[in-house]
């Protein structure tokens, strides 16, 4: 059977720019049978594909350019949760958060003074998160049913319903709002205790961490492991301090009647409590920089479940909390590094999927007795094939599970690349026009 020939479109004849030029009748046959497409027969479509990819991209730009027209209508004043602004402000606010995790519960437990440093950073952190309740209702929100949300009513509803409540308690200056008396000891205190409300405003760092994975493309692998670290480090840091504040707050002023007092007798630092000497030495000022790092070794020994017993509770209170903290650690540890383990083994796919095609392929050559010379002539070409730089079996795919624009706009990326020096998309974008995408992805797959 002789092949049949394709004639290219006869430049003299130009049609009106209303209509598209589609293949003959017998292009389609020929699509329709199993014969190869080579290269030279790409060729002829060129021009016409061209053609076809020039009206379409102009009634494309047309209806973007009232799908843009109408979203400024509908955004007005709002800010889009993509906008280079919203991620300015969720960076920033991201790094309050971590601040105000670290330094609050370190100037609760050990009682700082307020310096004018620490008084700069609650300002900061006042006014940025008070500032921060208002642009959430003005910030448009991503609906997985609905896609972005525009309408004030709902995004109004949302929010109100949602995270008003505990993004408002915590960021109120409660403290700062109520007058304390200068011999009301008790009532300053539980005002320094309503600050750990703020500590609420660290649920806002999940919301942050969703959008960052979304804008940047990053694995969701990559935000577990972020996200286990985060909540190792903060609940070491915050259950050493909430130790060390129960063993003051105990009130307890002889030695060996809470941990803390117990160490300082042993190492001959003054009391925390009342500054007194129980050594015969003379005593020492305790440095904070090792009030802490006693905290963190305690917090960390006692939540990996290890405990050495040099640092041991002395009273009810101190034993209830110490079992508090051996149970988060359990589940934290059991739980946590269960997971981290499969997150790491699987982090790439890729990788893990051609190490499993080399184990089978090294069992077969043991069942088969296969020789080394030809064993590592297949070996080779099967990891030069799947390490190609073009060469993704998933591909074709991920195309299926996509819209037709957007299967285009990935075929026509993947072609470019695996042809870098040709810059004409029209002519790749021929095979997506034509049906011709799956026979050129299995020529670009093999060779």
């Amino acid at each position: 059977m002789e092949d049949q020939k394709l004639t290219p479109a006869s430049p003299e004849k130009e049609e009106p720019l209303t209509s598209v030029h589609l293949p003959t009748e017998n292009w389609k046959g020929h699509l329709d049978s199993d014969e190869e497409v080579t290269l030279c027969q790409s060729i002829f479509w060129v021009k016409d594909a061209r053609e076809d990819i020039q009206i379409t991209r102009g009634a494309d730009e047309d209806k973007s350019q009232a799908d843009n027209k109408d979203d400024r209508e509908e955004c007005l004043c709002l800010i889009h949760h993509n906008s280079t602004f919203r991620r300015f402000w969720d960076t920033v606010t991201c790094m309050l958060l971590v601040v105000l995790a670290v330094v609050l519960p370190l100037s609760l437990a050990f009682k700082l003074k307020e310096s004018r440093a620490i008084i700069a950073i609650e300002w900061a952190q006042t006014i940025w998160f008070l500032l921060d309740v208002p642009l959430n209702f003005i910030t448009t929100i991503y609906s997985d049913h609905k896609g972005t949300v525009k309408s004030h009513k709902k995004i109004f509803r949302k929010y109100f319903f949602g995270w008003f409540a505990i993004d408002l308690a915590s960021s109120l200056p409660i403290d700062w709002m109520v007058d304390t008396p200068a011999d009301s000891s008790s009532l300053a205190q539980g005002l320094k205790l309503l600050k750990f409300f703020k500590l609420l405003r660290l649920l806002r760092v999940d919301r942050i961490l969703v959008k960052w994975q979304l804008r940047n493309q990053v694995k969701f692998s990559t935000i577990a492991i972020c996200k286990f670290l985060m909540m190792l480090l903060t609940g070491a840091h915050w259950l050493g301090l909430i130790f060390w504040l129960i063993s003051i707050e105990s009130g307890c002023s002889q030695p060996y009647c809470s941990w803390v007092l117990t160490y300082a007798q042993d190492f001959h630092y003054y009391s925390p409590i009342d500054g007194q000497c129980f050594s015969d030495a003379m005593c020492n000022e305790w440095p904070l920089s090792s009030k802490y790092i006693l905290c963190i070794y305690w917090a960390i020994t006692t939540m990996s479940t290890i405990g050495f017993g040099d640092v041991t509770p002395k009273n009810e209170a101190e034993m209830v909390f110490t079992l508090f903290a051996m149970l988060c650690g359990t589940v934290c540890f059991a739980h946590g590094l269960t997971n981290m383990c499969s997150i790491l083994f699987y982090n790439n796919k890729f990788q893990v999927d051609n190490e499993s095609i080399m184990d089978e392929l090294i069992e077969f050559f043991s069942r088969h007795g296969i020789g080394r010379e030809l064993g590592s002539k297949i070996q080779n070409y099967m990891f030069y094939k799947n390490n190609m730089k073009h060469f993704d079996p998933t591909a074709e795919k991920f195309a299926l599970e996509l819209s037709q624009p957007l299967a285009e706009r990935l075929k026509s990326h993947l072609l470019k690349t695996a042809f870098p020096r040709e810059r004409s998309a029209a002519k790749f974008m021929i095979f997506n026009l034509y049906g011709c995408q799956s026979r050129l992805f299995k020529c670009v797959s093999h060779y």
